[in-house]
């Protein structure tokens, strides 16, 4: 008999049902009971429901391989995260100056134009649109007032790097503080997901730039 332990993935092979909820084959969740053989173990539902089901129905959830991204949709200006075989990874702004074509145009380093990367030796594994871009110039000063805002922080990121970070945050559109902490998070750190730190570094900038606009 399979044993499970409370918090495993597992999946239905065979339909079951449980007080009108039903779980055809299929069917995922997580194992919800201290007893590793129950024949009647407690199991949560993906859909929420918490439901007792047959232990040979059920078996161990092999890991859900996502759908490949598409290439196609990517745009200049998307964060994008490379990957290639040997564990190399590379999270970064779409080029604007790019064709794609075989290869991918990064601003890895901003300042000192864009790297390529063929398209035949990395993988597409993460994808983030950019904001919507909003142009003129007090967009300009909005951008310079956030890269004053952090060189005078106690986070030691460099001025030079925040230009290109927020003029990608969609700045004077809606000056949303997650949106902002989240990218600069992927400029900073390589990470999809924002940064407490980085929290902190989009609420000053927030305040200096509507402070600037007062």
């Amino acid at each position: 008999m399979t044993e499970f332990k409370r918090g495993d993935r597992v999946v239905f092979v065979e339909d079951d049902h449980y007080e009108g909820v039903e779980m055809p084959k299929g069917t995922r969740g997580t194992y919800d009971d201290d007893n590793p053989t129950s024949s009647t173990p407690w199991v949560k539902l993906d859909t929420g429901e918490r439901v007792v089901a047959w232990h040979d129905c059920i078996a161990p959830a092999e890991p859900e391989t996502p759908a490949p991204l598409d290439p196609a949709k990517v745009k200049p200006g998307d964060t994008v995260t490379l990957e290639m075989e040997g564990g190399r990874k590379v999270t970064a702004p779409v080029s604007e100056r790019t064709g794609f074509g075989d290869t991918w145009l990064l601003d890895v380093y901003p300042d000192d134009g864009p790297v390529s990367f063929s398209k035949h030796h990395w993988t597409l594994t993460a994808h983030t649109p950019a904001p919507e871009r909003v142009e003129g110039g007090e967009v300009t000063a909005a951008v310079e007032r956030a890269a004053e805002a952090i060189r005078t922080s106690v986070i030691d990121t460099p001025t030079e790097k925040a230009a290109p970070i927020m003029a990608r945050a969609g700045l004077a559109a809606a000056l949303d503080v997650e949106e902002m902490a989240r990218i600069i998070s992927a400029h900073r750190h390589g990470s999809q997901v924002a940064w407490d730190e980085d929290r902190r570094i989009a609420e000053a900038l927030r305040a200096a730039i509507v402070g600037g606009a007062a």
